[in-house]
């Protein structure tokens, strides 16, 4: 993945974004997930208000993760099945 051209980017504030959507290897039923190591989307999210959403494949989906207490959920997970709203995201 290509990182940002520093000279064509424009810094935006986490509270003018209103959806982000979330990257991430697996997921469970409680929103939390497995990305791509690194932290940087947990970092993030820790301070972020607004909504946030998964895409996934169904199977990509699993019933447990084991969580950190630094990890974040995600607020809804749209799979090729439907969606999952997790109801208990407390940020």
């Amino acid at each position: 993945m290509e990182e940002p051209k520093v000279k064509q980017t424009i810094q935006t504030k986490r509270n003018e974004i209103d959806l982000l959507f979330v990257p991430g290897v697996c997921f469970d039923n409680n929103g939390y997930r497995i990305g791509y190591g690194g932290g940087f989307f947990d970092k993030f999210l820790k301070d972020y208000k607004n909504q946030t959403v998964a895409l996934a494949y169904h199977f990509q989906i699993i019933s447990y993760i084991p969580v950190e207490r630094h990890d974040v959920p995600v607020n809804k997970i749209i799979s090729n099945r439907g969606v999952h709203v997790i109801k208990d995201v407390y940020k």
